[in-house]
């Protein structure tokens, strides 16, 4: 939306008739100038520049015939604002990653080397402390925490797609056909992906082998030139210890590694849970390796590991040879937790049967009511009952096939069957629901006890808690603390949930 239409929306009474279009070059004041509601428009600017800032909404100004020179649109970043709900995830992996000084970067600004000033004596433990989380940093962008901030990544993925689009458009003669499109979007993510693979590993121009933010460490038996011309020609990889971090380089939390290592964690979590805790120590220790491994089930598509390479050796019976190496079948594992949410769901909201039903389903395919019912040893009336309030949400769906032409009813076969796709949307909607209404419920809790908290936040009652607060109080805070807690708790076991969903739909 461009910045007229958000404020006239912002602006417009809730149910009240919206503005007709106007002009591209309308003022940006409010309509009605009398509201004393009205947000004023300087605030609403404001609160785009923060947003900005910090990667929520990004903004672009397109290219073409419809579009006016000042014309600027602006536009939310969905995953970019999801991921905050998971930034305290984040933290305790880095902090397992590297310890306490993964977050504590600002100490690098007070390194007194860059300071300038030479006429203050620099101070020797800062400066081991600074260059300790200069080689902290180094190690964080070597193993992905981190990457450097480059611009094509503030540019809108949709404005990327839509000109890249247009420029293979216009280089095609004649009209675009459905599959000559197809070819296009297909071509667009490729390029894409190199563009953003380009950005990550830095602009290598032959000189240098170095990721974008490192740099070589300066020594006094070569020179910058000799050392670049050596790497250059050199195919061994950079030693961690000769790169430092490039303090000119901006950079930002590399989202996509930190969701690997909570992937990891689900995953191993799943197999200690289908098998034991051995077995899901093993496979946690494979993810962390980067490595294949594991067992096998009875069919290919429920398996969690596959046989790899030809390479084979006698089982511990002696009775057949197994593979020696194995890969990790990520499509399916994530597909089972997923079917598996969705199964809990039904079953804390219909019932045992429900699940009965819905777990038969996904297995089958498209079945009648009649097999329903004889595959999961229910009756007639219970399986069209709760097919019915299935269907009623959303869970499954319906699909005719009529026997003749005339499409009578008593000649149709009515086939049951589970959108897979359908139903994981339907449960992330309500895990987005449930996350606002835990977040509702927690600030309804803080407000009710919104003078006790306010009290025992003084500076004084923090030092003196047991002479300045009565027991009343002391027990109130601890329950209201207990019951905060809680609330933390379950939205974490939310975020969960919601994360599967969104980040690894199959």
């Amino acid at each position: 939306m461009t910045l007229p239409e958000l404020v006239r929306r912002i602006n417009t009474p809730v149910g009240g008739r919206q503005h007709a279009q106007s002009s591209r070059k309308s003022s940006l004041a409010p309509q009605d100038k009398s509201d004393p509601n009205a947000i004023p428009v300087r605030l609403i600017q404001q609160a785009l520049v923060v947003l900005i800032q910090h990667h929520c909404v990004q903004h672009s100004r397109p290219s073409g015939s419809h579009s006016y020179a000042d014309e600027e649109f602006f536009e939310v970043d969905v995953d970019e604002v999801l991921c905050r709900l998971r930034f305290g995830n984040y933290m305790s992996l880095a902090q397992e990653w590297g310890g306490d000084d993964v977050h504590l970067v600002d100490a690098l600004k007070r390194d007194p080397t860059m300071s300038g000033t030479s006429s203050e004596a620099p101070d020797r433990e800062l400066q081991q402390r600074a260059a300790s989380l200069r080689d902290l940093l180094a190690r964080m962008l070597l193993d992905s925490l981190v990457r450097p901030s480059t611009p094509v990544q503030h540019v809108s993925l949709q404005d990327r797609a839509l000109a890249l689009e247009s420029m293979l458009q216009r280089a095609q003669k004649g009209v675009p056909t459905a599959k000559s499109l197809r070819e296009i979007k297909a071509k667009v993510a490729a390029m894409i992906d190199e563009e953003d693979r380009r950005e990550w590993e830095g602009a290598n121009d032959g000189t240098d082998d170095l990721r974008l933010g490192l740099k070589r460490k300066v020594t006094a038996s070569a020179g910058p030139d000799k050392r670049s011309k050596r790497h250059a020609n050199s195919d061994v990889s950079t030693s961690r210890a000769d790169v430092e971090i490039d303090l000119d380089v901006w950079l930002r939390v590399h989202y996509d590694y930190f969701h690997i290592q909570i992937r990891n964690e689900v995953i191993a979590s799943a197999i200690s849970n289908k098998y034991n805790a051995a077995t899901g120590e093993v496979m946690r220790l494979m993810l962390q390796a980067d490595h294949a491994g594991l067992a096998r089930c009875e069919k290919d598509e429920l398996r969690f590991l596959a046989p790899f390479g030809s390479s084979t050796t006698v089982s511990a019976g002696g009775s057949a040879r197994v593979a020696t190496s194995f890969t990790i079948e990520y499509v399916n594992i994530l597909k089972q937790l997923q079917l598996q949410m969705v199964r809990n769901m039904v079953v804390d909201r219909f019932g045992a049967m429900a699940g009965r039903i819905f777990s038969i389903l996904v297995e089958k395919g498209k079945l009648e009511e009649k097999h329903i019912s004889k595959i999961g040893l229910i009756s007639m009336g219970e399986t069209r009952d709760v097919c019915s309030r299935l269907f009623a949400s959303s869970i499954l769906s319906l699909q005719e096939v009529p026997k003749g032409s005339e499409r009578n009813p008593q000649r149709t076969f009515f086939l049951w069957f589970v959108d897979v796709n359908k139903c994981k949307a339907w449960l992330l909607d309500h895990l987005y629901k449930t996350l606002g209404q835990l977040s509702r419920r927690r600030l309804y809790e803080q407000a009710r006890k919104a003078s006790l908290l306010r009290k025992a936040e003084r500076t004084d009652v923090r030092e003196a808690a047991e002479a300045l607060l009565t027991d009343w109080e002391r027990k109130e805070l601890a329950s209201l603390q207990s019951l905060l807690e809680a609330i933390t708790v379950a939205e974490a076991r939310v975020l969960r949930d919601a994360f599967i969903l969104q980040h690894f739909s199959t």
